[in-house]
């Protein structure tokens, strides 16, 4: 199998790679070479920025079996690759869970829910402005309306959730495994009663698979399988990590009135969110998922190898530490 890679350094991307390389696939990179350039010395690699149209070109006279864009996040520049590409025989776009119009409100999300929409005439307006990662969802819906325009019939779009694992430096799940091992007292939103999330491997290997084989349409790759609650998901970290770690479960209400921020602030926190997209259909079709165990243990380890360094994202310990005392002291009045 010849595999052309569209990125392939960074979190995502790495593990897709060691992936197909594991079953002796032959690999080649198109990226800028900005990012982790010592990986994979014997892969072969085309440098250049795909918003660039010769650099594009370089790949005009390649062949390949299949594509996999992991990097794609806005519709003008994944259309330019897809004309380049359009004669190869199978394309995987690696999409989000966020193109889904009010998926973090629902509670049964499939791969037929509602998407959010977009003019595509926008885009190179907002692509200007300073916040135009508030249309992450919207940008990526566009951008599989692209992929669909150009493989009707030999597509492969995949929608993660928030994916972990080691080497993450968004910091978002990590910062759950962190705090949870360092102990203590821990802030917890008790409210939030689904936890969504892919081990970045169980991505990695599905979509691969998915590949090899030329399935083709859209899957939710996200887990668990199961429901899970913000409780039941850090009492299990705490589990995994042989962790002293005490919780306290605090109302969105209190957390709103002492500004905390949802998701990146305070990780996996959306207020009133009801999330839970279906990954059935991924299930079937071959999806299978490391225990959350094994996962935050992976996590953590890496972790301990990580320099110190300000984290990305996270409640700040002072910050924590305030709205923890306030919180104790209005329930013992």
């Amino acid at each position: 199998m010849k595999l052309l890679v569209l990125g392939g350094t960074q979190f995502v991307g790495r593990y897709m790679v060691e992936a197909a390389l594991s079953k002796g696939w032959e690999v080649t990179l198109f990226h800028r070479g900005k990012t982790n350039q010592s990986l994979f010395p014997n892969v072969e690699r085309i440098l250049g920025d795909r918003e660039n149209e010769q650099d594009l070109a370089k790949l005009k006279d390649h062949k390949w079996d299949a594509v996999l864009d992991v990097c794609g996040f806005t519709p003008d520049v994944v259309r330019k690759s897809l004309a380049v590409l359009s004669h190869v025989p199978h394309y995987t776009y690696i999409s989000t869970v966020s193109v889904y119009q009010n998926g973090f409100y629902e509670n049964q999300v499939t791969e037929d829910s509602p998407l959010a929409t977009l003019e595509e005439e926008r885009v190179l307006e907002i692509r200007k402005q300073d916040n135009w990662k508030e249309y992450y969802g919207e940008l990526k819906a566009l951008c599989e309306k692209a992929t669909l325009e150009y493989f009707p019939a030999n597509h492969l779009i995949i929608r993660p959730g928030l994916v972990v694992g080691p080497y993450d430096h968004s910091d978002r799940f990590t910062y759950w495994v962190e705090r949870i091992a360092e102990g203590g007292e821990v802030l917890v939103p008790k409210e939030l009663d689904s936890v969504q999330f892919i081990d970045v491997r169980d991505l990695a290997n599905y979509t691969i698979q998915m590949i090899e084989q030329r399935q083709i349409g859209i899957f939710n790759g996200i887990g668990p399988a199961e429901k899970m609650s913000m409780r039941q998901f850090v009492e299990e970290t705490k589990v995994a990590l042989q962790s002293n770690a005490t919780f306290t479960y605090v109302e969105d209400s209190f957390l709103l009135e002492y500004n905390v921020g949802m998701w990146v602030e305070f990780p996996l926190w959306i207020p009133g969110g009801r999330q839970r997209f279906l990954p059935d259909k991924a299930m079937k079709s071959g999806l299978t998922l490391h225990p959350l165990s094994e996962t935050v243990q992976d996590i953590n380890e890496w972790c301990q190898t990580r320099q110190e360094q300000e984290r990305k994202a996270g409640l700040d310990r002072r910050k924590e530490q305030g709205i923890l005392k306030e919180w104790n002291r209005s329930e013992n009045q």
